[in-house]
C-alpha cells in the first residue's frame, strides 16, 4: 500500500504519481546540483539550455551558476513553490508541458538538453526512453548539441534502461553512459547522446570550475 496524487499540468494533463515515487523530492539538494554541473562542465561551448527537471529549484539554481546566455526551465508537473529568488527567476525562462509538446514547438535548436530524474519512475521509459522521443531530441539539438539524460537506477529496470540506451543509439551517432556517484543512496546513470565525438578537456574542464567558484564547490564535496 502506498500514496498517491492527482497531478495536473497547466497543459490540462493529468497523471496519478504514486508519492513513494517521488524521486525527485527524495534527492538530495548536493546530488540534484551534481547532475546539472556534469553536462554544463562537460560542454562549456553551450549557449542555450534546456533543463527539465521538476524539483525545488535545485536543479534551475544549479544551471545559473554557469552563467549561460540562454537558460529555459521546463517543469512537467511543477511543485507549486521552488527555492530561486526572484533575481534568479529573472535570469531564466520558465516553461510548463511536458517533453513532447516543448520541442515540437517552433523554436532555435538548443545546444544542450539536461533531463534530471523526474517522479514518472512508473512510467518514464514509455515516455522518454523511446526511438521516438531520441529522434524529436536530436532534431532539436544543434549539429553539436548534446542530449543528457538521467536514469535513477534504483527505479528502472533492468530491461527498460537496456530498452532506452537502444533508443539513443537508434537517434544518435554517439552514445555514452557516465554513473554518478555509486554510494549514493538514489545512483543515477546518464546517457550521454550526441552526433559527434565528446571530446572532454581537463584544461576546459579545471577552467571551468575555476571561472565558477560555487559549482567548484558541489564538485569537490562529491569527493
Amino acid at each position: 500500500r502506498g500514496l498517491a496524487a492527482l497531478v495536473q499540468s497547466p497543459d490540462g494533463e493529468r497523471q496519478l504519481l504514486a508519492l513513494d515515487g517521488l524521486a525527485a523530492l527524495d534527492r538530495s539538494a548536493l546530488q540534484q546540483r551534481r547532475l546539472v554541473h556534469l553536462p554544463l562542465v562537460l560542454a562549456p561551448w553551450t549557449q542555450r539550455v534546456l533543463l527539465v527537471a521538476d524539483d525545488l529549484g535545485e536543479s534551475a539554481a544549479a544551471a545559473l551558476q554557469h552563467q549561460r546566455p540562454e537558460l529555459i526551465w521546463l517543469r512537467p508537473f511543477p511543485v507549486p513553490w521552488n527555492v530561486l529568488s526572484d533575481e534568479q527567476r529573472g535570469r531564466l525562462q520558465e516553461a510548463h508541458g511536458n517533453e513532447r509538446l516543448q520541442l515540437a514547438r517552433a523554436q532555435a535548436p538548443y545546444d544542450l538538453i539536461v533531463m534530471a530524474p523526474d517522479p514518472r519512475v512508473r512510467r518514464r521509459a514509455a515516455l522518454v526512453g523511446t526511438d521516438g522521443f531520441f529522434r524529436d531530441c536530436a532534431a532539436n539539438l544543434n549539429d553539436t548539441g548534446l542530449l543528457c539524460q538521467w536514469w535513477d537506477l534504483s527505479s528502472i529496470d533492468v530491461t527498460d534502461l537496456k530498452s532506452v540506451i537502444g533508443g539513443a543509439l537508434a537517434a544518435f551517432e554517439h552514445v555514452y553512459l557516465a554513473l554518478d556517484h555509486p554510494r549514493s543512496r538514489r545512483p543515477c546513470l546518464a546517457i550521454l547522446a550526441s552526433q559527434r565525438p565528446l571530446r572532454i578537456s581537463p584544461a576546459a574542464v579545471e577552467r571551468s570550475l575555476a571561472e565558477h567558484p560555487g559549482v567548484a564547490a558541489d564538485w569537490a564535496a562529491a569527493g
